[in-house]
């Protein structure tokens, strides 16, 4: 097969890739036991008590993608959009990366004021990506609360002062106690977007991701550990890495997809890797295998997932093709399980299964015992690892596209599962007596248990 056509598969997996990277943005996740759940709906923050169902705000708006609740339900984790008070306070609480950046830029653009023609309104660009980003207001205020004589000569009263009020938005990832909401921790501050932290187990740590300088929305993500028993250790894990990445059980390692162009350019490839957290100084990142290889080459999408299961297995969503390949091949997606005992890897899916859920492969979620796992969006499966037991609840039902697909199914403690049910699924009498979809939570014999937001008012 030549290269042409190898490349021709590859994008059309990347395409494919992307067509499910619409990824819901709303989310309900639940502790381990089911009895707290951190419901993010429209940018608020809700608590959902797991008995008796009942929703309680605690954040009003702008909260990013994927919230947390620790395993244990004593902890919530979010990052939130704010604005920024002083710019020097705020500038200190940034990655030592992210100020130089505004820093470099702001003096970038100032030698460009004071050999240009500032009469015209406005302030000019620099040729840097970061002053069409998040960094614009950023570089320009710092610019202008800095201004010596000259660049105010240059300027103008008017057109420096301007500068100096433009207003500064920031994120900030905060961490607060499911008992007391008043209390919170700022655990990190960017001007760049965080998303999707994770607990370690012991709740010593928490990961997160936050989108690259030089990417966007659609883009791989910079993961990043935040001790929470010192604020000062932020610790960069890896780049280009999969929104899907897990901590190991006994919190001393973390495991992600990562996009690699070392391997054959920008064609969608990755590596599934590990990262080491036992070092006290420095976070090493540390790839499975012989001889420093990685686990694993495979197709890489920014919404992929990587998880944990019983014995220091990584289970990973992934695309499977023959090479040599014909370019009638299909591309089939699965699920797959690296043992690290054995150092295999293995296609944990039968082929139906496989054939049915397709791409929604790359939301599957493993029960907090990793006994079983939830594959898919509105007509979901679930699949049980030990005797390869399927159930599907909605098998049957026209979802058609409703809302369904914008929310992910998600455990519950180990027999239960929060999930959209359609106006007229049987978990709703059949009819639209509801008026619409309501979230449901149902048992792993597809037994309803509750229409969980039937009396609910968000908004």
């Amino acid at each position: 097969m030549k290269s042409r056509d190898i490349t021709i598969v590859i994008i059309v997996l990347i395409v494919i890739a992307l067509v499910s990277g619409c990824f819901p943005e709303d989310s309900l996740e639940w502790s381990d036991d089911g009895s707290i759940g951190l419901l993010h709906e429209g940018g608020a923050l809700y608590l959902i008590d797991g008995q008796s169902g009942d929703p309680t705000r605690i954040v009003e708006d702008n909260v990013q993608l994927w919230p947390t609740v620790s395993n244990d339900g004593k902890l919530i984790a979010y990052a939130a959009e704010v604005s920024c008070d002083s710019l020097p306070a705020d500038l200190e609480l940034l990655p030592s990366s992210q100020t130089l950046m505004i820093k470099e830029c702001a003096e970038l653009m100032k030698n460009n004021i004071l050999r240009g023609d500032e009469s015209r309104p406005g302030f000019p660009t620099i040729g840097h990506k970061a002053f069409e980003s998040e960094y614009r207001n950023w570089i320009i205020r710092y610019m202008c609360e800095n201004a010596d004589d000259e660049l105010t000569k240059k300027l103008g009263i008017n057109k420096t002062q301007k500068g100096r009020t433009l207003p500064l938005e920031c994120y900030r990832l905060l961490v607060k106690s499911t008992d007391s909401q008043n209390a919170q921790t700022v655990v990190a501050t960017s001007v760049l977007p965080m998303m999707r932290p994770r607990f370690s187990p012991d709740k010593r740590r928490l990961a997160y991701l936050m989108q690259g300088m030089e990417s966007g929305p659609e883009d791989p993500f910079d993961l990043y550990i935040a001790s929470l028993e010192d604020n000062s250790r932020v610790m960069f894990v890896a780049s280009s890495v999969a929104i899907g990445y897990d901590w190991r059980e006994d919190s001393q390692a973390i495991c992600y997809l990562r996009h690699d162009e070392s391997i054959a350019g920008n064609m969608g490839l990755g590596v599934l890797g590990v990262a080491d957290t036992t070092e006290p100084n420095a976070l090493r990142a540390v790839p499975f295998g012989f001889s420093g290889s990685p686990i694993a080459f495979t197709f890489f999408s920014p919404w992929m997932r990587a998880e944990y299961g019983l014995g220091g297995r990584i289970f990973f969503s992934n695309a499977a093709l023959s090479i040599p390949a014909r370019k009638s091949d299909e591309l089939k997606w699965s699920l797959f399980c690296y043992d690290p005992v054995t150092q295999s890897i293995s296609d944990v899916l039968p082929r139906n299964l496989s054939d049915h859920v397709k791409e929604a492969i790359i939301l599957f979620s493993l029960s907090p015992d990793k006994t079983e796992i939830l594959i898919g969006l509105d007509d979901f499966v679930i699949y049980r690892l030990e005797d390869g037991q399927v159930l599907r609840p909605f098998k049957g039902i026209s979802t058609g596209k409703s809302s369904s697909e914008d929310w992910v199914p998600a455990w519950k403690g180990n027999d239960q599962v929060s999930c959209m049910a359609p106006a007229d699924s049987h978990y709703l009498n059949g009819t639209k007596e509801h008026g619409s979809e309501q979230i449901v939570i149902i048992n792993t014999n597809a037994e309803l248990i509750k229409v969980l937001s039937e009396n609910w008012q968000l908004n």
